[in-house]
């Protein structure tokens, strides 16, 4: 699963926007080495009218040492977004992913549905989504497959206090199969950000994802945690 409300891109009147990202890294340790790579691109365009929104994105993340990977993930994911009006809006999405550390080496996922901004203020937003969605999940290595019909609800609130000093980000993925709701996926992302100075802002990230089913049947999930300072030029 993936954040998408962490990908889109409050750009107003702007029609593209984009930012592509690489890093890597390597540590040897009297022969005990870390090997990290991290590829990810956004782009979003909106129509002239600005009713019409699409947000294509990707990334590739792996991490291993001399005898074990630690990460394998990828991700490709495309979405299109229709303004009704300032409340109501229609969405549809394609997603092509794996992690095979998860258990799952190839993921198929489309669905539509609906997308909602009951809340939007200088003080914070709110949005709620709801959509219908089929996932197909593969792990070809024990050559097994399913298909499933998903709900997609997803909550996702932004709060700034202190003089908009400090701004507060939660956003939960629920997604519960529809023949069998104790087969759920969660991604729950909150974020803290701090503005030290006009050019500098502190922040903590905090991210948990569970898959109760895997498809080698066993729950699967991880947590992270991330603490740095970002600069705005």
């Amino acid at each position: 699963m993936v954040n998408i409300e962490s990908k889109r891109m409050q750009t107003d009147s702007i029609r593209f926007a984009s930012i592509n990202e690489f890093s890597s890294w390597f540590n040897d340790n009297n022969g005990q080495y870390l090997f990290s790579n991290t590829l990810s691109s956004t782009n979003q365009f909106k129509s002239k009218n600005l009713e019409h929104i699409f947000l294509i994105l990707g990334n590739y993340n792996v991490i291993f040492s001399k005898s074990k990977k630690f990460q394998n993930a990828w991700l490709l994911h495309a979405r299109y977004n229709y303004q009704l009006s300032t409340l109501f809006r229609l969405e549809t999405f394609v997603q092509y992913n794996g992690n095979r550390i998860l258990d799952v080496e190839e993921r198929f996922v489309g669905g539509i549905g609906i997308r909602l901004k009951p809340i939007s203020s200088k003080r914070g937003n709110l949005y709620l989504g709801n959509s219908f969605m089929i996932d197909l999940e593969e792990n070809n290595s024990e050559n097994i497959s399913y298909y499933r019909y998903r709900n997609n609800l997803y909550i996702s609130v932004t709060s700034l206090l202190a003089k908009d000093k400090i701004e507060l980000t939660n956003t939960i993925y629920w997604q519960p199969n529809y023949a069998d709701l104790q087969d759920f996926n969660i991604l729950e992302q909150f974020k803290f950000s701090s503005k030290i100075s006009k050019n500098l802002n502190f922040f903590l990230l905090l991210d948990y994802f569970l898959d109760s089913r895997s498809p080698l049947d066993r729950v699967q999930y991880y947590f992270s945690t991330k603490v740095g300072v970002g600069i705005k030029i």
